[in-house]
């Protein structure tokens, strides 16, 4: 008889969102601990740790035998753009900007999908759930060796399965990294203008500022009075 897997016992980072007043912060320090215990594994992946992709849309989600390959729509600087664009009328022309990151495991030893009830008691989904796969939430080291990580994604489904949009994956692979394509959709979007706005936006993300809409104007507005500046 298999042993049952729980959330707890594999992601407790997540489980604060399942049951009201569970107190993480304990998991958040051990996981800080992986994380910078993995830094050589997730290569261009561990500076997302210290940032969010919370809320990225998911536009594809492709795999073989031997890869996976995750692509999001970058939420915050979507929202970073749109409060720009409240700035200066021009750059209105442009509809549905996508900002595309991908990430990517090579050498794939595994990954499957879970659903989670009530109970926080995961089981297993069928692959087919992968075209339901709508937006990342969260995402947890589980385990990390020399040649090794075991990595678990909190995902939402367009659509609830036994009455939740939940949705776990665990992926364990020897190599992770992520191919960054943000930068150049910028400067296609805004005809090369805003570079300087877009680097300090970067600098702030990556030491663990969230920008959502509201905060994204805030940031434009105390960066500079004078929008010419940024051209």
């Amino acid at each position: 008889m298999k042993k049952k897997k729980y959330l707890y016992n594999l992601c407790p980072t997540f489980v604060d969102i399942f049951k009201n007043n569970y107190d993480i912060s304990i998991y958040l320090k051990r996981h800080e601990k992986r994380v910078k215990r993995a830094k050589k594994l997730l290569s261009n992946f561990y500076k997302y740790f210290f940032t969010s992709l919370h809320d990225c849309p998911v536009n594809s989600i492709n795999f073989n035998d031997n890869y996976l390959d995750i692509e999001l729509d970058d939420f915050m600087l979507n929202s970073f753009f749109d409060a720009l664009k409240q700035k200066d009328a021009e750059l209105n022309n442009e509809n549905n900007n996508l900002f595309p990151l991908k990430i990517n495991f090579e050498k794939l030893k595994s990954f499957n999908l879970y659903h989670i009830n009530n109970n926080l008691l995961i089981k297993p989904m069928k692959l087919d759930f992968l075209s339901q796969i709508s937006t990342l939430l969260y995402y947890e080291i589980i385990s990390v060796n020399l040649n090794e990580i075991n990595i678990g994604f909190l995902f939402w489904l367009e659509k609830k399965y036994y009455k939740s949009k939940y949705v776990l994956m665990i992926v364990k692979a020897s190599k992770i990294n992520i191919l960054e394509m943000q930068k150049e959709k910028w400067q296609k979007y805004t005809n090369n203008k805003y570079d300087t706005l877009y680097n300090n936006f970067e600098k702030e993300r990556f030491l663990g500022r969230y920008f959502d809409y509201s905060s994204s104007l805030k940031f434009i507005d105390n960066f500079t009075e004078n929008i010419s500046y940024y051209q």
